[in-house]
């Protein structure tokens, strides 16, 4: 298996920006012809006006998709549907699964936008919420679940994040939010407005914080980290979409400059600093009269054999109703270079090859996140023998070699530990 250097984050400015230049293009996602693939339930229902802000989750062969749904007069609550293709969802049949508080509590009208992580034991979602429907302040929750179906609000921590001092660039309100976890700390990149106006003028910027619980942020005193391109994006970037790899730290988001919201793709050496941006998106509006002409946007990305993309699409108004959820598929070479180092969905531990061998063998492992990794050698004594690795580690794919040159013919353990992973293998020395 391909080794993947994290070289590629010093590269330089310059040269980031001629790859994405030869890779990246207009139309590097292509929509599915049978979009929209979730739509608003009709009559009557606790959605039946939109859904909208997809999260989708890879586990094992099942997608699991958490959303936002609007009802007709203004609330809106999250929902749960799962599928096996990423096209044709399956909702739970007790939807909502996260509603909104109680009258007068801070997300009395409102929680939709959901973002989860998942441990390996608990699932954690961040979500917005506000109590005014004709003037909302959007504000980040915090939840979690055993299920991802039934959430505990953390109400008396609620909301998690504070708004900005008077005259910050995000004293007025929050929208769109992402995040990653590397074994010890959460990374949030959120967006900010100083502007109480919500149409047209209000300007939103994506800021950048830390936490140890997922509770307590510590933002960035160089906020906002991001303001778009300086063109089709220059006034609104939000919602965005960060996934981090070993190439750095990929950014899809929504972004305008007129009348119509587009996505836009973006990739920082750090998640704060140089991030560089093509002046284009990646996926524009609908053709006229389509489902989606108006605006794309809320862009969640899952780059894994085929790198897929589920978004937002609305045309203002019926028969089509609101909002709807539209999925999308990145052309092969768009991606071939930008993804060379995407981040595995599992800890995996491969066997050795060759195996027997004499005297060298290479040792194959991923990581989904980063984190501490020890590759040990051991012999059947339970002694350890050699430390191929001891460092952390971004996730990636990673290959060590082992030449045993001066040791024994035998029987040897090779451990991987990685975080909470720890898995043991043999392999054969044969002189």
């Amino acid at each position: 298996m391909k080794h993947f250097s994290t070289n590629f984050v010093i590269i330089g400015i310059f040269a980031l920006a001629s790859i994405f230049s030869s890779t990246f293009a207009q139309n590097s996602f292509t929509r599915y012809s049978g979009n929209p693939v979730l739509s608003p339930i009709t009559p009557s229902s606790w959605e039946d006006w939109g859904v909208y802000a997809p999260f989708v989750l890879k586990q094992g062969d099942t997608l699991k998709m958490w959303y936002t749904g609007v009802k007709s007069y203004g609330v809106q609550q999250i929902g749960y549907a799962v599928s096996t293709d990423g096209i044709n969802w399956q909702r739970y049949q007790l939807n909502p699964v996260l509603r909104v508080g109680l009258p007068g509590s801070w997300d009395a009208e409102y929680v939709g936008y959901p973002r989860i992580i998942f441990d390996g034991n608990t699932y954690r979602m961040w979500y917005f919420g506000h109590n005014n429907v004709s003037n909302p302040i959007f504000r980040i929750g915090y939840a979690t679940s055993p299920d991802g179906i039934h959430w505990t609000k953390a109400d008396s921590a609620n909301p998690v994040l504070p708004l900005g001092e008077p005259g910050a660039w995000d004293s007025a309100t929050h929208a769109g939010h992402s995040y990653f976890f590397d074994s010890d700390t959460f990374h949030l990149w959120f967006v900010g407005s100083d502007d109480p106006v919500i149409i047209p003028t209000r300007r939103y910027r994506i800021g950048y914080a830390k936490s140890g619980d997922g509770i307590t942020w510590e933002k960035h005193p160089q906020n906002p980290v991001f303001y778009g391109s300086g063109s089709w994006d220059s006034l609104k970037v939000h919602n965005p979409c960060v996934i981090v790899d070993s190439s750095g730290y990929h950014m899809w988001y929504q972004g305008k400059y007129g009348s119509n919201y587009r996505i836009g793709y973006t990739i920082s050496p750090d998640g704060i600093n140089n991030w560089v941006t093509l002046d284009t998106f990646v996926l524009d509006i609908g053709n006229p009269g389509t489902w989606d002409d108006k605006g794309v946007g809320t862009p969640h990305i899952l780059l894994d054999d085929t790198n897929r993309m589920w978004y937002t699409g609305w045309d203002y108004g019926t028969p089509n109703y609101e909002y709807h959820i539209g999925y999308a598929y990145a052309l092969p070479s768009a991606l071939e270079e930008v993804n060379s180092g995407i981040f595995p969905n599992n800890f995996t531990l491969e066997q050795n090859y060759p195996n027997p061998f004499n005297p060298v063998t290479m040792i194959n492992y991923q990581l989904p996140m980063t984190c501490k990794v020890e590759l040990s050698v051991y012999n059947l004594l339970g002694q350890k023998v050699v430390t191929l690795v001891n460092k952390k580690q971004p996730a990636g794919r990673y290959e060590v070699q082992w030449d045993a040159s001066s040791f024994t013919s035998g029987v040897y353990l090779y451990r991987l530990q990685a975080g909470n992973f720890l898995e043991t293998n043999k392999m054969i020395l044969v002189k």
